[in-house]
């Protein structure tokens, strides 16, 4: 049987740091005009909702941009409004804390003035994994705007795409943008969700049914940067004892390509070439067949 591994991999994106200017208010002799002083810029606010398909009720959010930080608490419908120092410039980098302690994260992308919106969710998760190459959670802890001054609509837009393709066997993310949608969170106490918010009950869904964490979903994506196989290997469903086999066509390391066969996990049987099916049989150790 093949036995895969993905080589993981860190890519660090350097830039330089925006830094904010003032200004003086300059007079001389009589007969001489003043230079006025430049006008206040607006402060830059961030908004969005904060959902795993359920509204994420009560819980703390932080952001960092590259010049100022915020701090405030989610409603009960999961939305949450944060207003930034005066001076304050993206990109910024937002999280989130759940119930269990556990962390989601979003982003500001660099250039966003005024009223942003950022969406905190596992999708948003997996977007910060693209477009950065690492782990959203290093992002946060160890902010440095610089890692993040590439990240623009541009490069946004390139990641979307990344996440769209890696999740097309679990989610039509066609036309959404989960980032800066409307979302709409279903809630505890019955509250009905949109369309966003039904595709992230659809992704946690799909992640159980294939025994798949997000936190291996995310290295996933965010260690694979040239190709989507690895990703689209590990959201195939598993064998029961054994989540490392997986679903899928295969061959034997250095074999010829005729010794390729397919692997079904969730049956136990594996085919050569256009042969009948072999039942497999589990072991009574994990992982042994």
């Amino acid at each position: 049987m093949q036995h895969s591994r993905i080589v993981l991999s860190a890519i660090m994106v350097a830039a330089l740091t925006a830094c904010g200017g003032g200004g003086s208010d300059n007079s001389s002799a009589a007969g001489s005009s003043a230079t006025p002083a430049p006008a206040q810029s607006t402060p830059l606010t961030v908004s969005g909702t904060a959902a795993t398909g359920l509204a994420i009720p009560n819980a703390q959010v932080l952001v960092k941009c590259a010049s100022g930080e915020a701090t405030g608490t989610t409603a009960a419908d999961g939305t949450f409004k944060l207003t930034l120092p005066q001076a304050a410039q993206a990109p910024c980098a937002l999280q989130v804390t759940l119930p269990d302690s556990t962390h989601l994260y979003s982003l500001v992308p660099a250039g966003a003035t005024g009223s942003a919106v950022a969406n905190i969710t596992p999708l948003t998760q997996l977007l910060v994994a693209a477009v950065s190459g690492r782990d959203p959670s290093e992002i946060f802890s160890n902010f440095d705007s610089s890692a993040l001054a590439a990240v623009d609509k541009q490069a946004l837009t390139r990641a979307f795409k990344k996440v769209r393709d890696s999740l097309a066997s679990l989610v039509h993310l066609r036309g959404v943008d989960p980032l800066t949608a409307p979302l709409v969170a279903a809630t505890a106490s019955g509250g009905t969700g949109n369309q966003l918010d039904q595709l992230l009950d659809q992704l946690k869904a799909k992640l159980a049914e294939f025994n798949v964490k997000l936190d291996e979903l995310v290295t996933a994506v965010a260690t694979n940067a040239g190709t989507n196989a690895p990703i689209q290997t590990l959201l195939q469903p598993a064998a029961a004892n054994c989540p490392a086999v997986r679903s899928g066509p295969y061959f034997p390391l250095g074999g010829a390509p005729e010794g390729r066969f397919a692997l079904d996990a969730s049956a136990l049987t594996v085919t050569m070439g256009g042969g009948e099916a072999i039942t497999m049989t589990a072991g009574a150790d994990l992982c042994t067949f």
